[in-house]
């Protein structure tokens, strides 16, 4: 990324995006037995919104 704005003087911001998005499926999948309710909804809500 820093590459990126370095040549072409603008931010990336799909990105970033992109890597939150993977990162919080990741894990929503490999810890969805140890996840409480509420925090799982929050996750969920999360990841709708982005």
């Amino acid at each position: 990324m820093v590459g990126l704005y370095c040549n072409s003087g603008k931010l990336p911001v799909r990105f970033p995006l992109y890597i939150g998005m993977l990162a919080l499926a990741r894990y929503l999948i490999l810890d969805m037995c140890a996840i409480d309710d509420w925090r799982m909804m929050l996750s969920i809500t999360v990841s709708i919104l982005m």
